[in-house]
C-alpha cells in the first residue's frame, strides 16, 4: 500500500544552512561514520571554525556529504510508489546540482513552494515534480489538512483545520507540534519524511523544543476523528 509523506526544507547546497542549524553537521558526520563507515576526524566545531576561512574548503566537504545523507534518508523510507508532500525551500546555488539532488529522490513528489523556490515552473517539473503549489496559496487535502511553507497567519485552536508547515527550521520560539499543526521542517524529524501517524514521534527533540507539557498525544489522528465526526452529523441533519 502507497503512503503520503510530509518533509519541508532540505536547502539543497546551501552552505549557510550548516552554519544557521548545527544539528545538519552532525547529522551529517553521523552519516559519515555509522552510515558510510567511513573515518571522519574533524567535529562540528571545526566546520563552524571553517566559517571563518577565505576557502571554506571543509565545509563544502561536509555540504556534498550533508545533500547525500538527505538523499539517503528520504530513500531509505520512501518508495516510487509513496507521495510525498515537500512544503518548500529545496536548495540554494546551482540549479543543476539542485536538480540532480532532486532527481534522485524517490516517490511522487508534490511542492509547495517556498521562499527560496523562485525558479521558473518548468524547473520544478524537470526536478520531477509533478504538482507545483505557490507558496502564498498553499494548498489543502481532504478539506482538512492545510499546508504551507510558513506557519499560518490563523493557525487558531478553533479553526477546522489542522496546519501542517515548514520554513522555521528549529526557531524554539514555534512548536513542533500542537492540538491542530506540525512542523515538517527536516531538523525537526531526523531529516527524513513522515507520515501523518508519525506526527507524535521524535520525541527527544519534543522535550528541548517544547517548553509546554500539556500537548495532547495522537493530535494528528484526534483531531482528524473530530472532524469526520462533526461531518458525520453534519451529514446526518
Amino acid at each position: 500500500m502507497s503512503k503520503t509523506y510530509f518533509i519541508s526544507d532540505l536547502h539543497f547546497g546551501h552552505k549557510n544552512i550548516l552554519q544557521y542549524e548545527p544539528s545538519r553537521i552532525d547529522a551529517t558526520l553521523d552519516y559519515i561514520k555509522n552510515v558510510l563507515h567511513k573515518e571522519c576526524e574533524y567535529t562540528k566545531e571545526d566546520v563552524l571554525k571553517d566559517f571563518e576561512t577565505e576557502t571554506k574548503s571543509l565545509v563544502y566537504y561536509i555540504l556534498d556529504y550533508h545533500d547525500e545523507m538527505l538523499i539517503y534518508k528520504w530513500n531509505k523510507k520512501v518508495k516510487n510508489s509513496d507521495t510525498v508532500w515537500f512544503l518548500g525551500d529545496l536548495g540554494l546555488g546551482n540549479k543543476d546540482y539542485i536538480k540532480c539532488c532532486t532527481l534522485k529522490l524517490n516517490g511522487i513528489k508534490r511542492i509547495v513552494r517556498g521562499n527560496h523556490d523562485t525558479l521558473p515552473e518548468d524547473f520544478y517539473k524537470d526536478c520531477g515534480f509533478v504538482e507545483i503549489v505557490p507558496r502564498k496559496r498553499g494548498t489543502v487535502l481532504k478539506d482538512f489538512f492545510e499546508l504551507r511553507h510558513e506557519p499560518s497567519a490563523w493557525m487558531a485552536p478553533n479553526t477546522m483545520r489542522f496546519f501542517i508547515f515548514g520554513h522555521v527550521h528549529s526557531q524554539p520560539q514555534y512548536l513542533t507540534k500542537t492540538e491542530n499543526s506540525r512542523c515538517v521542517c527536516v531538523e525537526r524529524q531526523n531529516f527524513e519524511p513522515i507520515e501523518i501517524e508519525e506526527f507524535n514521534n521524535y520525541q527527544e527533540e519534543e522535550i528541548e523544543l517544547d517548553p509546554h507539557k500539556d500537548i495532547k498525544n495522537n493530535i494528528a489522528e484526534k483531531a482528524y476523528i473530530d472532524f469526520l465526526v462533526k461531518e458525520t452529523i453534519k451529514g446526518d441533519n
